[in-house]
């Protein structure tokens, strides 16, 4: 459905046609599997049609803080779908910070800095016989 751009754009003119869409995005009584996360998958989709949409989608609080909670999925498609959603939106200054930081958290403790400069090393090989390094 979302994947024609016709019925996108009907989706995003149409009074309740988002509105409904987000519904089905966070309300609680819809099973999240067969309806939740495809409803925030046809959003991302739809955020791509202008700015008229993604007004829309901004207005729906009870959808950002779903898709919000989306984006700490441990499906990778519902996390992606939902980190897109975010994206459009232009939250991408407070995602990327909030990636980063979940980065840093998850990052092993760094190295003490060292004291001597880092030199790279420049290797000569020799071509003859460079392809059989991605055969064997």
């Amino acid at each position: 459905i979302s994947q024609n751009e016709q019925v996108k754009e009907q989706i995003v003119n149409d009074e309740q046609g988002i509105d409904l869409l987000a519904k089905c995005a966070y309300d609680q009584k819809f099973d999240e599997k067969k309806v939740q996360e495809p409803a925030i998958r046809i959003i991302l989709t739809v955020s791509f049609v202008g700015v008229n949409a993604i007004e829309k989608i901004k207005e729906i609080e009870p959808l950002i803080e779903r898709v919000l909670i989306a984006t700490q999925s441990i499906e990778p498609r519902v996390e992606r779908s939902a980190n897109g959603v975010m994206w459009n939106l232009g939250k991408e200054n407070e995602f990327i910070t909030k990636k980063e930081e979940e980065s840093h958290s998850k990052a092993s403790p760094s190295l003490p800095p060292s004291s001597e400069p880092i030199k790279a090393k420049i290797v000569q090989a020799d071509e003859s016989k460079a392809i059989y390094q991605y055969v064997n």
